[in-house]
């Protein structure tokens, strides 16, 4: 199997695992339970890992919030702002995200009329980047918060995270962003850019699945409230027993993010360039739906005729790309963001992603698409 799928999970570095093991089965203390010398190592531990992030995004340690990972983080920026903005009795009662943001970013905006909000989604242009004099109108003095993912998970295309936060800033207006595509590329600081709230997610860059965290800006931090109760961990917002070990993962990722960001962008953009050559040079009829993309890994592409489902499906056990996010899986569903870039049925119903890792090989790259250009071909003759 080639694994090309990386912008729905990477494999977890070998370096990463062997930092999490001693949490197994020697380091095992729960690190609330701080009446003992086991409890408090623990506890140590995970502070340490905090300032590590911490510092990379330019934040206060007691800023960083870990979760279950990005999903939870936009869940607790999103709704905890919304909890907050109605128990200080706030008159700002509209929130807005991107067309194109993931699923639970849609949903958790979605949720506010629940509590008696109003929404409203920002359309995107024909290459994926919001229309900011749009924007601009949109946004007023009743506007509480905005989300705008800083890279697409489908397309890489990275939105105007730094003019969106400044228009925020200028109307006082929360702006979060779900950076979770977005560290292979870009740095994101938080005292250099006007960002509130940034969702991470560790098993998007080599760290282990169910760790993340919400960076938070060390004023707004104080305008959320917890969706989850119990023993006020985590600042207050995230109650629950902290898993060590995957803490120590996500501290890890980041560090070895920090370390070799350089040399892991060259080596994916090079195989990138390299794998759209061979794809040029295939006779294959294709059409590259995110060619501004920034992200050095990501590919969504469209090939004439070819019905997705049917080629992924031919791909199965030889080649993992998707048809759409991971998110959309558990039913097969097309690309909403593709079709709210305005691309035509076919494309947006029959496109297919693939994003290359830091673990791919020149040799990879070329056998799939071999095996990309004999499927296809199989295709077209049944």
């Amino acid at each position: 199997m080639i694994y090309l799928d990386n912008a729905a999970s990477t494999p977890t570095d070998e370096s990463i695992i062997s930092k999490m093991m001693p949490y197994f089965h020697q380091k095992y203390a729960n690190p609330h339970s701080t009446t003992h010398i086991e409890g408090l190592n623990a506890s140590k531990d995970i502070e340490h890992y905090r300032q590590i992030i911490g510092e990379y995004f330019d934040v206060e340690v007691d800023c960083v919030v870990f979760t279950s990972g990005a999903t939870e983080a936009n869940n607790l920026a999103i709704i905890g702002a919304i909890k907050a903005a109605i128990k200080s009795n706030s008159t700002r009662k509209k929130v807005l995200c991107s067309s194109i943001e993931h699923k639970c970013v849609l949903e958790s905006i979605m949720s506010s009329k629940e509590y008696g909000f109003s929404y409203e989604f920002i359309p995107v242009k024909e290459n994926g980047k919001i229309d900011l004099d749009n924007f601009k109108r949109i946004i007023d003095e009743q506007t509480l918060l905005v989300s705008a993912m800083a890279t697409n998970n489908e397309t890489g295309i990275d939105l105007q995270i730094e003019e969106i936060g400044e228009l925020c800033k200028e109307k006082d207006i929360l702006f979060h962003t779900d950076a979770a595509q977005a560290l292979h590329h870009k740095k994101i600081s938080m005292s250099d850019l006007a960002i509130d709230f940034c969702s991470i997610s560790a098993h998007k860059i080599y760290g282990p699945k169910g760790i993340g965290a919400l960076i938070c800006n060390h004023e707004s931090i104080k305008k959320l409230q917890p969706l989850m109760l119990g023993g006020y961990q985590e600042a207050g917002l995230r109650s629950g027993t902290m898993p060590t070990h995957l803490v120590v993962g996500l501290g890890e990722a980041i560090k070895l993010l920090d370390m070799n960001k350089d040399t892991y962008f060259k080596n994916m953009i090079n195989l990138k360039d390299k794998f759209i050559d061979l794809l040029k040079a295939s006779n294959l009829n294709f059409s590259i739906n995110s060619l501004e993309a920034e992200h050095p890994g990501l590919l969504n592409l469209y090939f004439e005729g070819i019905d997705s489902e049917q080629l992924c499906s031919h791909l199965l056990s030889s080649v993992a790309v998707s048809t759409a996010a991971a998110c959309n899986s558990s039913t097969y569903e097309y690309s909403y963001v593709l079709e709210k870039m305005g691309l035509e049925e076919q494309k947006f119903r029959n496109s297919i992603r693939l994003c290359i890792g830091r673990q791919n090989t020149l040799e990879e790259i070329n056998s799939s698409i071999n095996i990309i250009r004999e499927k296809i071909n199989l295709i077209k003759t049944n």
